[in-house]
């Protein structure tokens, strides 16, 4: 049955509803049999407006939902774009955009040993867990200038062997190595200077010096991000997700058919409500009517009217 027949069978039902009424209160007594008739026509009259006001409830749920299956439709390229970008920055980036995160910095370790072991082991953290690489000097002795300071020359070498830290220590030990054969060329030199030394410095002789980097994973801590970094990762998010959303943006605009508003306005016109707000009024003024025959005296409501009084049977 259409909206239109559902309105119209109600205002028919009603109208008939009245006629039964109205020969009620013409008699001068009142017949039982036809009181029971008008109570069942009230009742099937209340049933079918239960009714309408269910397919109401449903035809709102209809349209609460394709709205928002198309709104859905309209940022879910975004929301793919934006998720995209997103996934990419932590995967690759490692940052959390828009979210300062307390970031992981390793003990980073630089050991410098010579022909007579460890002598330095400083230590720092760092945020970058990556292989650090070794440099390789050969270091001449210590001399005093004329001015009292010491100097000495270090060559660095370009090439470093892939030897462990313990066949590199070794290898400072051996007074006969043929330097440039296991290291290559010198690649760069340059002078230490020093305004004073230990002893036992002053004593070493010329000889091989080992800076050892590595990481120690076992000794970290926890320092949270920088806002400038953080602010930079999120515009950098941003751009990703707009360029990503380009595609979408540039059909949707050539695209005649895709209007978000006229697809609402469609919606809300397919699944509109049944009014029912006149036949409701008028069916609670029908039983007023009803009331104030069947019952020796009531105060009632007019729906339409809103005044109250006070009937007699």
């Amino acid at each position: 049955m259409t909206e239109y027949e559902l309105v119209s069978s109600l205002n028919t039902d009603i109208e008939k509803l009245d006629e039964k009424i109205s020969n009620i209160g013409n008699e001068n007594i009142i017949d039982h049999s036809t009181v029971k008739e008008v109570d069942k026509m009230i009742k099937d009259i209340d049933r079918d407006i239960k009714r309408v006001n269910r397919k109401n409830v449903l035809k709102v749920c209809i349209k609460n939902i394709k709205i928002f299956g198309r709104i859905l439709q309209l940022i879910f390229p975004y929301l793919v774009a934006a998720g995209i970008a997103f996934t990419g920055q932590i995967l690759l980036g490692g940052d959390i955009p828009f979210y300062p995160q307390n970031n992981k910095y390793y003990a980073t370790h630089e050991e410098t040993i010579d022909y007579t072991g460890v002598i330095s082991d400083e230590s720092f953290y760092d945020s970058s867990s990556s292989k650090l690489s070794n440099t390789i000097y050969y270091a001449s002795k210590w001399e005093q200038r004329e001015d009292g300071k010491w100097v000495r020359e270090l060559k660095e070498f370009a090439k470093v062997p892939k030897y462990s830290i313990e066949e590199l220590t070794e290898m400072a030990k051996e007074k006969d190595l043929d330097i440039e054969k296991v290291f290559g060329k010198v690649s760069k030199t340059k002078t230490e200077v020093r305004s004073s030394l230990p002893e036992d410095e002053i004593e070493k002789d010329s000889g091989i010096i080992i800076i050892n980097r590595y990481i120690d994973k076992d000794d970290y801590i926890f320092i949270r991000e920088d806002t400038l970094p953080n602010i930079g990762g999120g515009i950098i998010f941003i751009f990703i997700a707009a360029v990503l959303s380009l595609p979408v943006i540039d059909w949707r605009m050539d695209a005649s058919d895709f209007s978000i508003s006229r697809h609402i306005r469609r919606i809300n016109s397919e699944n509109s409500k049944i009014d029912l707000s006149e036949i409701k009024k008028l069916f609670a003024s029908k039983k007023i009517k009803f009331e104030s025959i069947v019952h020796s005296e009531a105060t009632l409501k007019d729906p339409i009217t809103g005044k109250k009084q006070k009937i007699r049977g």
